[in-house]
């Protein structure tokens, strides 16, 4: 009954995808570390801790919102969504919601008191993307603007955050070491785009359905599995730039040993477009571009 219980709530809080939010975080650890000589660990675990809280309720919001908006011209609701499958009740998941969400704003406002108001820009701009990314009149994940959004914010923004905290302000950042992050981000960026370029692909009948005009729904499929390829590519070269420009150490290209798998997992992709039958291969290239980027780097500190 108990494992019963933690398995839909890790499905509700969309706990398998946790890894875009943690390794992201971090990579800028040890970016800080690498290029910044700098590391603050207590602040480093408060922030995870709220980015991981705010994450969370995205997800909750995200399922509470394709269940009211869902069309009853199919058994979403009652078949597909977890909310509807295990009869949660609404009132619960908008109570947790504001929880995770409160908490996650007070330990953010605490790193703001310490590392000055960039960090609130920053914050409020990922808040508003997480919240409208699912709630509002027009949903940004209902709009071709999912992938840009979902990727910048997770793949920059979150390393963004991190290295500022981890060197007591952004203040300490110039210009030229900004673009630097920027481009350390580029593989984040990307595989994580094609994460959700892939549930945008796998969803097209659904999604159109429901009105709903993701990119996949706007260029179709046969592009969609095109962009997908060039996602994955552009991905695999920033690695490459990364360690050209010496933002990252030699071992970084361990992660272009992953190269066959991540293409061969595109492929299976492209052959059944499916969410329950290929969205795990998806799943499992981010898992395997973000831990190995975590490894390569992490080896290269020691060398």
């Amino acid at each position: 009954m108990i494992y019963k219980k933690i398995k839909i709530y890790a499905e509700l809080v969309e706990m398998k995808a946790k890894l875009a939010s943690l390794l992201p975080f971090l990579l800028g650890v040890l970016y800080s570390i690498y290029n910044m000589h700098q590391v603050r660990t207590a602040d480093s675990i408060i922030l995870i801790v709220a980015m991981l809280l705010f994450n969370m309720s995205v997800d909750m919001l995200d399922n509470y919102c394709d269940y009211k908006n869902a069309s009853l011209e199919h058994d979403y609701r009652d078949k597909t969504n977890i909310i509807g499958r295990e009869d949660l009740s609404l009132k619960g998941i908008l109570t947790a919601i504001i929880i995770f969400i409160s908490i996650s704003a007070i330990l953010g406002l605490y790193l703001v008191n310490k590392t000055g108001y960039m960090l609130l820009i920053l914050g409020i701009y990922s808040f508003c993307v997480g919240i409208f990314y699912s709630a509002g009149p027009i949903p940004i994940s209902s709009l071709p603007l999912g992938e840009f959004f979902s990727g910048t914010t997770m793949g920059f923004v979150i390393i963004l955050i991190t290295v500022g905290v981890n060197i007591g302000g952004f203040s300490n950042l110039n210009y030229a070491e900004l673009v630097d992050i920027f481009v350390f981000s580029v593989p984040s960026i990307f595989a994580i785009s094609a994460l959700m370029l892939t549930n945008n692909l796998c969803d097209i009948a659904e999604d159109r359905i429901n009105g709903r005009k993701t990119l996949a729904c706007v260029i179709g499929q046969e592009n969609s599995i095109k962009l997908l390829y060039i996602f994955y590519g552009i991905c695999l070269f920033g690695v490459i730039v990364n360690v050209i420009l010496r933002l990252a150490p030699i071992t970084y290209l361990i992660v272009l040993a992953a190269t066959g798998k991540i293409f061969k997992n595109a492929k299976k992709i492209e052959d059944l477009p499916i969410k329950e039958k290929s969205f795990r291969f998806a799943v499992a290239n981010l898992g395997m571009i973000l831990v190995f980027q975590f490894a390569g780097f992490f080896i290269g500190l020691f060398l």
